[in-house]
């Protein structure tokens, strides 16, 4: 179903529907195993991303793309995408004027679950420090 969805938003040009189910695509591909199809999924939301503003679809992309590359060869390519998935989430951070907002922002049950996430990958990548003030932000 959700390759119906991505069709359908390509085909209507309708690019914020095709980024969330590209997105939505890989973590039911990484669900379900088949990790280099959520490579592949996330790698096109990226590129398809990369031409906009960023934001929660281009953290949840990197994220994604970064936790299928996990246990594989590719240690570099693992730490690249989750330092930038990193990156782009403290980018969404620096854009929030209000602290309070970003305390709502982290309340989201689907973000800190994608956080946790975050900081145990980047745990599993060596990068301690950054895993680390990840965590920070869930306490």
């Amino acid at each position: 179903e959700l390759d119906a969805i991505v069709r359908e938003a390509e085909s209507l040009g309708n690019i914020p529907l095709l980024l969330a189910a590209r997105v939505a695509l890989a973590r039911a591909e990484l669900r379900a195993g088949k990790k280099a199809r959520a490579v592949e999924e996330a790698g096109k939301a990226i590129s398809r991303e990369s031409g906009l503003d960023g934001g929660e679809n281009l953290f949840q992309a990197r994220l994604l793309r970064g936790l299928a590359r996990t246990g594989e060869a590719k240690g570099d390519a693992t730490a690249g995408d989750l330092m930038e998935a990193l990156q782009t989430f403290e980018k969404i951070r620096s854009e929030m004027t209000d602290p309070s907002a970003f305390r709502t922002l982290l309340g989201r049950v689907d973000l800190r679950s994608d956080l946790k996430d975050l900081s145990k990958g980047l745990q599993q990548a060596g990068k301690t420090a950054e895993a680390e003030r990840v965590a920070a932000w869930l306490r």
